[in-house]
């Protein structure tokens, strides 16, 4: 379920925008209300599969982990995809519970993520 999730995700390529638009405008209040509604809705979701995946795995990790996905881009959108997808499996493998160590440092906060969208001065 939750990879089949996450791979949905990469093929909709949204955190291509996050990382396209994020500090080049002012949210508005309603974007943040809309954002804080998804952040509730993962966090529903999270609730379902969180003993599928490593101790300390948070919901705001997958955020990023979408940000280093989206990142990799070629010319050839097919290459893209199959490689968004190979570096995706990769990545699942490493969040699935029973690997390795504690994950070092804390997981970001959201309010490190919502401040990516403010200008900055």
């Amino acid at each position: 379920m939750f990879t089949d999730f996450m791979h949905r995700l990469a093929d909709a390529d949204t955190s291509s925008m996050t990382r396209a638009l994020a500090g080049k405008f002012v949210p508005t209040p309603e974007m943040f209300t809309l954002a804080n509604r998804s952040s509730e809705l993962m966090e529903t979701f999270f609730g379902l599969i969180r003993d599928t995946l490593r101790p300390g795995v948070v919901t705001h990790d997958v955020s990023l982990v979408f940000e280093l996905v989206a990142a990799i881009k070629f010319s050839s959108p097919e290459r893209t995809a199959e490689l968004r997808h190979r570096y995706l499996t990769v990545i699942l493998d490493g969040l699935r519970a029973g690997h390795g160590d504690d994950l070092p440092g804390p997981p970001p906060a959201w309010q490190e993520l919502t401040e990516r969208w403010v200008p900055a001065n």
